[in-house]
């Protein structure tokens, strides 16, 4: 039965072809916009990724006739299943950023906030 409905997932995304590549489109244009002033989260938080990836994929499919044939809860399932498949390297990417960033700010608030705590000041 799982298996039944997974290929129901997949055979869904198939027939949303269009609108998948609307949004991926949607999201290669979030990313040219993104930069580090102003700061863009999409490429830095995994959250927004996934909610703008989501909004973008929601956006287009109202756009097309075959999301018009599907439930919301099976939309929902089409993008889980876009999102961890066709997205998964930029999904990686932007969870590496996250680190790579999160390290940063954190060695930051050690040396402005602890630093000087070492030296016996």
């Amino acid at each position: 039965l799982l298996y039944l409905r997974q290929k129901n997932i997949e055979l869904w995304k198939v027939h949303s072809d269009e609108a998948t590549r609307c949004a991926l489109r949607q999201n290669e244009i979030t990313m040219k916009h993104c930069g580090l002033i102003p700061p863009c989260l999409f490429n830095k938080v995994p959250q927004v990724h996934k909610s703008t990836s989501r909004a973008n994929l929601m956006k287009c499919f109202s756009g097309y006739s075959a999301a018009a044939r599907m439930s919301p809860a099976m939309q929902m399932k089409v993008f889980e299943n876009w999102y961890n498949k066709d997205l998964a390297q930029d999904a990686a990417n932007v969870w590496n950023n996250f680190y790579i960033g999160s390290l940063l700010i954190g060695l930051l608030v050690v040396l402005l906030f602890g630093g000087g705590r070492c030296c016996g000041n």
